[in-house]
């Protein structure tokens, strides 16, 4: 896709995929450009802004394609059932997740994506819609929670748990857009390999959510 506009500052390029990155002040949200990169990388492809010498932006999408044709059996050929080719295991299979994220915008494109990967999700708009889910008997593997939320935030669903669930305390891992927030709520120790800094690329999300229960489960 490319457009004959001003094109994309150099400043601007640098953070154009991230999350609420916008040009349009109070007109835009700076989402559109994160989700459709996310909804892309879902399908296994990538969007990207193309460097040029014109006026004008271009964006690229790239998609798998087929290595090959599907070769076809000869007419006279007997009808056989067809044998379906095995699907790769999926790296979160059987892992539950709750994932706790006042912005639905971020959290349903990782919902949807920790899905694909073979994980059981529940969602959660704030801490104490997580600390809800829990009471319905919901058992997560990994609890995923924002670090900033209204009504409760990550730091204080952590805190609840660990007076009241401490098992479930050590399953929380946190999403925070800057990592010193931590020493500020009372977390800075908790170790880092608990904290997921926004915003997190779906594939290393979906690495470091296996590396964790591996880890636990060892």
């Amino acid at each position: 896709m490319t457009d004959n506009g001003p094109g994309v500052a150099p400043e601007i390029a640098q953070r154009l995929f991230r999350p609420f990155a916008s040009t349009k002040g109070i007109r835009g949200t700076g989402l559109g450009l994160y989700i459709s990169r996310q909804l892309v990388r879902e399908a296994e492809g990538e969007l990207d802004l193309v460097k040029r010498s014109e006026p004008g932006a271009r964006f690229l999408v790239w998609l798998p394609t087929a290595s090959q044709a599907v070769p076809t059996a000869p007419a006279a050929a007997p009808q056989a059932t067809p044998v379906p080719p095995s699907a790769p295991p999926k790296s979160l299979s059987g892992i539950r997740v709750l994932l706790v994220d006042d912005e639905e915008l971020i959290r349903r494109p990782m919902s949807r994506f920790l899905s694909k990967r073979g994980a059981e999700i529940r969602e959660a708009g704030d801490g104490m819609a997580a600390l809800e889910r829990l009471r319905e008997g919901f058992d997560p593997h990994v609890i995923l929670a924002d670090l900033r939320m209204p009504r409760m935030g990550g730091a204080e669903l952590y805190e609840r748990l660990q007076q009241e669930r401490p098992g479930l305390a050590e399953r929380v891992m946190f999403l925070s857009g800057d990592i010193t927030h931590l020493a500020s709520r009372g977390l800075s120790e908790v170790p880092r390999d608990r904290v997921l800094v926004k915003p997190v690329e779906l594939a290393e999300l979906e690495r470091r959510i296996a590396a964790f229960v591996r880890e636990k489960a060892a």
